[in-house]
């Protein structure tokens, strides 16, 4: 199939949404299709700064890249390029690069949230202006109304199309994200890994994530240091962001920064802290769908995590780990912890479950398959309609 990809980014940059944009655009073409690019769709770079400083003036968020003259830059751009191009459909991973399209190909997008779900939820989409809620809701409808099908990753974010637009659920499908890291390992290395883990006197726990409030690193550390009351030794190693703790505090973690996969001494010591790690600890507070939970799964490492948003489609319970509630205490989290602490059949019957969760729901082979499916029935749809139009 010929695809044309369009995003608001560069297609093959690692660095962005953590490179699930970079491995969505390269499991395509793995597959087989053939893509053409149309990057950095974001509208005209002077009204965009206009907009941001209308944000600074007012004291509340004002989004650029929801505002009607913005988006209809972007069109523009997006319109004239696509020409250049025979392609069969038209697939993006940004509901707004679909905004003022006028198309008898099918589209497809493939996302981790709609604008309803996050405003109110996420902090970067809290004090919003009245006129970016209005504009942001009214053009999330209007580019799930022009899409053929749109894919979330997560049955939360599906729900909030339904909910929030009205969308006919025939239309959304859910395919979790794939992990964004080149690892193979069978079920012997990984149970090698997991008995070493498991025969080590110091149990890490490992919370990868650049922000630290957003995804629970306060909690994380206050279920750490109960455990150390108990008794226990155990750290928690942060890697991803360097937080501001107390000297008390510290005594609990091992601080690693951010590890660059790009760079390789840094890409290697990542690696290490995931095939060492005792357990994936990261209890967000608000998520849509976060990578770093199916990275540890390629590991065979399970996770310990919140039902925040979409997460329950990135760790399945009693699978791939175990998930609490959103508003779970710390107590109750040292608690599961200590749970797994003291029984190696439960540890290594999860480590080995782990990896056969990977490699069926989290690899982007298995993601590619499911997405296949979904293209295939966009383009039968659209020729359908067609059909009944002539």
């Amino acid at each position: 199939m010929k695809i044309l990809f369009l995003n608001d980014k560069g297609h093959d940059d690692v660095k962005n949404w953590s490179g699930t944009t970079a491995h969505m655009a390269r499991m395509l073409e793995d597959r087989g299709h053939q893509l053409y690019y149309i990057d950095h769709l974001t509208g005209n770079f002077f009204l965009r700064c206009f907009y941001r400083g209308l944000g600074i003036l007012i004291g509340k968020q004002v989004k650029a890249n929801r505002e009607p003259d913005v988006l209809r830059s972007m069109a523009r751009r997006r319109d004239r390029e696509k020409k250049r191009f025979d392609y069969d459909l038209i697939f993006t991973p940004n509901s707004m690069c679909l905004c003022y399209l006028n198309d008898e190909k099918p589209s497809v997008l493939y996302t981790d949230a709609t604008y309803g779900g996050m405003e109110g939820f996420y902090p970067s989409f809290t004090n919003v202006s009245p006129r970016t809620s209005k504009n942001g809701n009214f053009h999330e409808k209007m580019a799930l109304t022009t899409c053929t099908r749109a894919i979330y990753s997560s049955r939360w974010a599906r729900q909030t199309a339904i909910d929030c637009y009205g969308i006919d659920g025939n239309k959304l499908d859910v395919v979790n994200f794939g992990a964004n890291v080149d690892v193979s390992y069978d079920e012997a290395q990984i149970m090698k890994l997991a008995n070493e883990r498991w025969e080590k006197k110091e149990r890490h726990l490992l919370f990868v994530g650049v922000e630290w409030e957003r995804k629970g690193g306060p909690k994380a550390l206050q279920a750490v240091r109960i455990l150390s009351e108990r008794g226990y030794p155990v750290k928690l190693a942060v890697a991803g962001c360097q937080p501001k703790l107390s000297e008390e505090e510290r005594k609990a973690v091992r601080l690693y920064g951010y590890l660059s996969k790009k760079d390789d001494g840094q890409a290697r010591q990542l690696r290490r802290l995931y095939e060492e790690s005792f357990l994936f600890f990261m209890p967000s507070l608000y998520e849509c769908t976060a990578i770093v939970y199916a990275e540890a799964a390629a590991f065979g490492l399970p996770s310990v995590a919140s039902e925040a948003g979409g997460v329950s489609d990135m760790v399945i319970e009693g699978e791939s780990g175990h998930l609490l509630s959103a508003d779970a205490s710390p107590e109750a989290y040292a608690d599961l912890l200590e749970r797994l602490f003291l029984d190696r059949g439960a540890y290594l019957s999860l480590c080995k479950k782990t990896i056969a969760c990977s490699r069926r729901l989290f690899t982007w082979e298995s993601v590619g398959e499911r997405v296949d499916q979904v293209l295939e029935a966009a383009v039968k749809e659209k020729g359908g309609a067609s059909q009944q139009r002539k």
